[in-house]
């Protein structure tokens, strides 16, 4: 099994702590989608996680999700997921149907 993340730890920790939640690059093996990868990839932010690595030398401890956002939205709790998915299915509802 993966680890679902990367903790990088600083040598000397201050109270900061850094995260980069969409920046996987690693596609699970039960992630199925219709779209090609290609397409799939442009949801990813791989250079978030890189851009962040230098705070570690300054004292930060970075969470690097191995898992891209289309695999899964780290930052939506539940709560958030299922309101904005009661949103969307509201406005399918009330589409016309011709």
């Amino acid at each position: 099994m993966t680890d679902a993340y990367i903790r990088h730890d600083p040598r000397t920790p201050i109270a900061l702590v850094l995260d980069s939640p969409h920046s996987g690059e690693w596609y699970p093996d039960d992630f199925d989608h219709l779209p090609p990868r290609e397409i799939v990839r442009r949801a990813e932010d791989t250079h978030v996680a890189r851009l962040w690595r230098n705070a570690v030398e300054h004292g930060a401890t970075l969470l690097e999700a191995r898992f891209p956002r289309a695999y899964i939205d780290a930052n939506r709790s539940q709560r958030r997921h299922a309101c904005a998915s009661r949103s969307s299915n509201a406005r399918l509802r009330s589409t016309p149907q011709r």
